[in-house]
């Protein structure tokens, strides 16, 4: 089984970024070129938030949006790289996440809080009312290269969730995924796949998971929360599984 370091550095280096600049008909051309910047300061595919090789449960989104954040660059010295992404939440020599909602300066110091990152917080604690960003829960998605608004991530999905999805599901234990949005649903489902109004289980990085699909939390207009979807016997028997864990 692949390390969650080697994991992570063959996503923050992956090789279709260079075939996408060379290559406009590329798949990830269109989300690689989003970013429209030097070279240097090209903020590098994020493989997950969170310390996934501990996580009990693992929230699976379309795409890391691009942020304020210069933490990862492909300048970046590879240590940070690692430590703001692995170690976002906290465990590393700062905080990168406040409370797991709050963005952060160089210094550490509070920003503004982030909407999505509330949302899941939010989710994680239905299932666990204590759950510790970072430790307990993990994020991440089908597509790792960022861009604003999702630009890029239809013609990327097959390509970037063929090449890395199974060995980010190897190094992640969790017993529980939460399946957010449009494009995450579709990537483990099929295209065109229905809503599902129960929990699956699918065997994802040859561990069996009881699987939840939500809206995306920037969707405008859709509940949320797993009680809505769900319902609280349903996610009774989630939570026990997680105790198990």
């Amino acid at each position: 089984m692949a390390s969650v370091r080697g994991v992570f550095v063959s996503i923050t280096h992956c090789p279709n970024i260079a075939l996408a600049l060379k290559d406009n008909s590329h798949p990830c051309s269109a989300i690689v070129r989003s970013q429209h910047v030097p070279e240097n300061e090209f903020q590098l595919p994020e493989p997950w938030r969170g310390q996934i090789d501990n996580a009990r449960i693992l929230f699976v989104s379309s795409n890391p949006s691009i942020g304020d954040d210069r933490y990862a660059l492909s300048s970046s010295a590879d240590e940070q790289v690692w430590e703001s992404q692995h170690l976002a939440f906290g465990g590393g020599s700062r905080p990168y996440i406040l409370d797991g909602i709050r963005t952060t300066k160089t210094d550490g110091s509070p920003m503004k809080v982030v909407r999505y990152w509330s949302s899941i917080r939010a989710r994680a604690r239905e299932l666990l009312p204590n759950a510790v960003p970072g430790e307990d829960y993990a994020v991440t998605e089908v597509v790792h290269c960022k861009s604003v608004d999702e630009i890029g991530v239809h013609e990327a999905a097959l390509t970037c969730y063929s090449l890395h999805a199974s060995n980010v599901f190897s190094v992640s234990p969790a017993r529980v995924v939460v399946v957010l949005g449009k494009f995450a649903r579709e990537a483990l489902l099929g295209a065109g796949a229905d809503f599902p109004r129960l929990p699956l289980d699918l065997e994802l990085g040859g561990r069996t998971r009881t699987v939840l699909f939500l809206p995306h939390p920037n969707a405008r207009g859709d509940e949320k929360s797993l009680e809505a979807h769900y319902g609280g016997d349903t996610l009774d028997g989630v939570r026990r599984l997680l105790a198990t864990a």
